[in-house]
């Protein structure tokens, strides 16, 4: 499986094709003006119509040749099926090897995906930062599109410059598909959660919206008003959680060591970032300790070299 350093070296060594990946560029300008636009487009693949059974999701993939077991082994790639929530039979699989097998399938392509869109905006920054130090002057576009980003990613009082960008280069990346699938699964209970079944919310992500957005948590203390945050898809959930370890002071060494992982040329990959992230979760050292067999018991440190098939 190959792993984009650069957009650049994605599509020379196969990960994209130039078509596909100027298409995206262009959907990446309009984005500037319309942001809901980017993500929208760039799921369509085979869109699932709704929730649907277990089994038609399931035989769907055997359609499109989704072979999980050998993509545990590196061998294949995945379709492009995009799920917006998980089936409406889900709580009713019996097996915990069946549900973490038909979890793991489903959402897979959806951080795929995520990790992409990513890419192709790092992509973005790495040539407006050429251009930048080249002292060559910028769009209006170009820095409407730097000013929208800046905001999602929490820059504080961002200017369209060139500190803006390496700034901005530091926290769009992706996350290691292994670690997303392991968080997913503890959040969610391999989606079992009624916040998953409900809302969508495969991360638990609090929330203090108060427009009636969130979802309750059983046992919730008197006078607190968080809630849990409700998505539209399975995919808005992902890229909300992709933000937050992109965004949050809490996840600062997280960048850091994934930035100097980068800078050394080497593969992000989920256990060693897995360490990093013992602030998501009041249990401290044993989440990471959670997270890190869950990635180890269930083969998913395979998965981090997967690519969505052309």
């Amino acid at each position: 499986m190959r792993r984009a350093a650069s957009l650049s070296k994605y599509i020379a060594e196969g990960g994209v094709s130039k078509s596909r990946a100027l298409a995206v560029a262009a959907l990446i300008l309009l984005g500037a003006v319309f942001p809901a636009f980017l993500g929208f487009e760039l799921t369509r693949g085979i869109l699932s119509p709704g929730p649907r059974s277990v089994s038609d999701v399931l035989m769907d993939f055997d359609h499109q040749g989704f072979d999980l077991e050998a993509l545990l082994l590196g061998k294949g790639a995945v379709p492009r099926v995009f799920l917006p929530a998980l089936p409406r039979d889900w709580r009713k699989l019996a097996k915990a090897t069946e549900r973490k097998h038909a979890f793991t399938m489903i959402v897979l392509p959806l951080i795929l995906q995520a990790n992409e869109i990513l890419l192709m905006e790092k992509e973005r920054l790495r040539a407006l930062s050429a251009r930048i130090n080249a002292k060559e002057p910028l769009s209006e576009t170009d820095r409407a599109w730097i000013r929208s980003l800046a905001g999602l990613y929490k820059l504080e009082a961002p200017e369209a410059d060139g500190e803006a960008v390496r700034a901005l280069l530091r926290r769009v990346d992706i996350v290691p598909p292994s670690l997303a699938i392991a968080q997913a699964a503890i959040e969610s209970g391999w989606g079992t959660s009624r916040f998953t079944t409900q809302g969508n919310a495969l991360f638990g992500q609090w929330s203090s919206d108060e427009k009636g957005n969130n979802m309750i948590p059983a046992g919730r203390d008197a006078g607190r008003t968080y809630g849990i945050q409700r998505f539209g898809t399975l995919l808005e959930s992902i890229q909300a959680y992709m933000r937050n370890l992109n965004s949050h002071r809490a996840y600062r060494k997280f960048r850091a060591v994934r930035a100097k992982i980068r800078a050394a040329g080497d593969e992000v990959t989920g256990l060693p970032l897995a360490k990093l992230l013992g602030s998501y979760s009041q249990q401290g050292p044993k989440y990471v300790k959670a997270l890190t067999s869950i990635i180890k018991k269930n083969r998913l440190a395979s998965l981090d070299g997967a690519a969505l098939r052309l």
